[in-house]
Order: C-alpha cells, then structure tokens, then sequence
C-alpha cells in the first residue's frame, strides 16, 4: 500500500508532526482530519519513488512512440532513439 503525506491545514496539536505518513489503500478518501489531534489536514503531493527493474531499449521505446535520451555531458543529453531533436541541453528554451 502506497504512504502519503499529509500536513495541517493550520495549526497542529502539541502532539503532532508536520508533515506526516499514513499508509492508505489507493482506493482511500484523503484524509481531511489529523487522526491524533482532529484539526483540518491536507494531503501533499510529493516525490514518487520506485525503480525500475528493466532496461528500456530506444528502439523499442520508439516504436511504442517515446524519444530515449543518454546523458552526454554536464546538461547535455544525445537522442539514442525516436523523434525529436537531436540534442537537449539545460540551456534550451
């Protein structure tokens, strides 16, 4: 089951953390009340993170539509295989 943050709306009680986890079914409501102080709460949107377990090879990744980059130096990044452009750099607009 996925954690969410969740943090209070205003004040927290004098026994509570900002933010804090819960771990939820996916198919939970949000939270809309801290559960050990009772004071309104929100949900917050943070950072996923997993890995993934398999190597994604450009060709394949192209024919299913995606552009695959490798990293070719500080900021710079060469296409290895689909559509677009050639290069991308941190300094592109």
């Amino acid at each position: 089951m996925p954690t969410y943050e969740y943090e209070h709306a205003d004040k927290k009680g004098p026994d509570c953390e900002d933010p804090f986890e819960v771990v939820q079914s996916i198919k939970d409501d949000a939270l809309t009340v801290c559960p050990t102080c009772g004071k309104a709460v929100k949900k917050l949107i943070s950072r996923a993170s997993f890995v993934m377990a398999i190597q994604v090879n450009p060709e394949s990744a192209a024919s299913k539509g995606f552009t695959t980059y490798r990293k070719s130096g500080s900021g710079t990044y060469e296409k290895a295989g689909g559509e677009g452009p050639d290069i991308i750099s941190a300094g592109d607009d």
